[in-house]
């Protein structure tokens, strides 16, 4: 039943959902100390602690309302994402994925914090709500909203109970950096059709060797001719 329920959550949803539940229960169960799990860039270079560039995008830190919300976006928008907007393109989803953490770990340098995966998950609730946007949503139950707006409405939930929104804005700031690079620049006439941003093709042939799925090469060469348009 339950395998059953996880194979049918598209790959990529699936290990940032399950990495997720994973790191935060274990931390939340004190089998692993969460002190040994967050970005701390003098440990990771002085120590030699390499993992916590990885391990940070997916401690959500106290299994709280905020972690649960938080787990919600990677279920819902990420889930949606990658069966709608990049459907049969996993492989551009898990760029899209890596090149925003990368970025993220680089603003670091700049504005330090320690769980990136908050800035992660409003990165895909961004992409999300702006390739949604005529959407109608119903915050919890009863409050319509337009996509689009969905994210400053949690922006400002956030701040209403004293959260950080620093992690929020980084993640809005590089979604809406890979939503103008790759949906808007492509339609601009001084584009000519080209784009600014696309999966590398060392990236998709590593991606193959491993034996990932969702290539969709056909919706791929249709990008390099035309304007993209999702």
């Amino acid at each position: 039943m339950l395998d059953s329920i996880l194979l049918d959550i598209p790959p990529v949803t699936r290990f940032l959902l399950l990495g997720s539940v994973i790191v935060t229960f274990i931390t939340h169960l004190q089998i692993i100390s969460p002190y040994s799990l967050y970005f701390n860039s003098l440990l990771i270079f002085n120590k030699g602690e390499f993992w916590r560039m990885f391990t940070s995008f997916f401690y959500l830190g106290e299994l709280n309302i905020s972690a649960f919300f938080r787990l919600y976006f990677i279920y819902t928008y990420s889930r949606n994402l990658e069966e709608h907007s990049f459907r049969g393109r996993s492989i551009d989803y898990l760029f899209y994925i890596i090149w925003g953490a990368l970025l993220i770990l680089l603003s670091c340098l700049f504005f330090p914090q320690f769980q990136l995966a908050e800035s992660l998950s409003t990165m895909i609730l961004y992409l999300w709500s702006r390739r949604n946007r005529n959407v109608l949503m119903h915050v919890f139950g009863f409050l319509p909203l337009k996509a689009p707006y969905l994210i400053w409405f949690f922006l400002f939930f956030s701040a209403t109970f004293g959260h950080p929104l620093l992690p929020d804005i980084i993640g809005l700031a590089i979604g809406h950096l890979y939503y103008f690079f790759v949906d808007v620049f492509p339609k601009l006439p001084l584009s000519k059709n080209k784009r600014l941003l696309k999966t590398p093709r060392f990236f998709r042939w590593i991606c193959k060797t491993c034996g990932m799925q969702g290539d969709n090469q056909d919706y791929q060469d249709l990008l390099d001719v035309n304007d993209f348009d999702e």
